[in-house]
């Protein structure tokens, strides 16, 4: 999620080969797509210069496309240099900013930098509270990746804990359990009880999400 090309100044070959790779990432043909996001991200600095919000949405998808691929250092390297470019445009705390951090805690997180990871995140999450508000499925995404963090580090307390607040805030935005996004947080709260080894937890957590 992220907005790509400006109104009005569209490089209408940039949008082209970005629109190409993109049909390719959803195909599967990765390699593919990420030569043409490449090239795209080379016409872009030609046409619009290196900082600019169109170069900064194509290195955001590049940077996804390589994260998907595992290659988490080349995906950070891109992810930062999107960060730096949305920073000097917009300054701290445009909804740009939070949506490339959440992207570059996945990218820390498979690297196994869990630390750092969780200050994107945390940093994420308070951009989104601010822009967007609680029920969001940008602020709930961040919330899920925080829980996870927890889950992976076996502090199951603290990953529930943000999972229940997370759903809180859904309820309490008058969101229903059969909202996809509610419906994700039961999930991951029943999987995470399971991991825990609380199984009456997880059964009425799973009762909930089958709309018992």
């Amino acid at each position: 999620e992220c907005v790509t090309y400006v109104p009005g100044q569209i490089c209408y070959p940039c949008a082209g080969l970005h629109n190409l790779a993109s049909l390719l990432r959803e195909k599967g043909e990765y390699e593919e797509a990420t030569e043409l996001f490449g090239e795209a991200l080379e016409m872009n600095r030609r046409v619009h210069g290196d900082v600019h919000l169109n170069t900064a949405g194509t290195l955001l998808n590049l940077g996804r496309l390589l994260e998907y691929q595992g290659h988490f250092d080349e995906a950070e390297e891109r992810l930062e240099e999107a960060l730096s470019i949305v920073l000097e445009i917009f300054g701290p705390g445009s909804a740009y900013e939070g949506i490339v951090l959440d992207d570059l805690g996945i990218v820390l997180a498979g690297k196994g930098e869990l630390e750092r990871a969780e200050e994107c995140y945390l940093d994420a999450l308070e951009i989104h509270r601010a822009q967007v508000g609680e029920a969001h499925q940008r602020t709930v995404k961040t919330i899920l990746n925080l829980a996870r963090l927890r889950v992976i580090l076996e502090r199951w307390e603290e990953a529930e804990s943000w999972l229940v607040e997370g759903l809180t805030a859904l309820e309490a935005a008058g969101v229903g359990d059969g909202d996809p996004h509610v419906q994700l947080v039961l999930r991951t709260l029943v999987e995470a009880c399971e991991a825990a080894g609380w199984p009456g937890k997880a059964a009425s957590w799973r009762e909930r999400l089958s709309g018992g």
